[in-house]
């Protein structure tokens, strides 16, 4: 890692109390009902908690020519304790714009699983105590199954 990366890291820790015992780049898609995001960060676990944070995403340069407005960033933060984390799975891609939609329930979300996930995307979802359901594409399933499972 560069030095630059290292001290967003640090900074990280100091904001959240604790040292990063995983993380990966993720993409968040939404959340079931809360309509589709797809938010580009960093998802990372913190003592027994799970932290999703966004980057500010760089302008297009083509549409900066046309377009002089630009749109106001609003950071968006997530944060899971392990004590409301009810499970996790990986998921069938293509179906999750329809539950981020309202379209389906989350328990009708097809779980991604042998020939499907050979051949197809997957994400993957939490499932909160209170019902929602979290999807986010990952750069590291396998990492964050592991931790997952130390963490749950």
């Amino acid at each position: 890692m560069n030095d630059d990366t290292d001290k967003v890291l640090r900074e990280l820790e100091e904001q959240n109390g604790g040292k990063i015992r995983y993380k990966t780049y993720a993409l968040f898609l939404g959340k079931n009902g809360g309509g589709e995001r797809d938010l580009g960060g960093l998802l990372y676990g913190i003592e027994d908690r799970l932290i999703f944070e966004d980057f500010e995403r760089q302008p297009n340069m083509l549409l900066a020519l046309f377009n002089s407005k630009k749109e106001e960033y609003t950071k968006y933060k997530v944060e899971f304790s392990s004590s409301d984390i009810t499970g996790f799975r990986a998921v069938v891609l293509g179906q999750v714009k329809a539950v981020v939609n309202g379209r389906i329930s989350p328990e009708r979300v097809a779980e991604s699983t042998g020939l499907r996930k050979m051949l197809g995307r997957s994400a993957v979802e939490i499932c909160l105590e209170d019902g929602r359901a979290f999807y986010f594409e990952l750069f590291d399933i396998k990492g964050f199954t592991q931790h997952m499972k130390e963490l749950v």
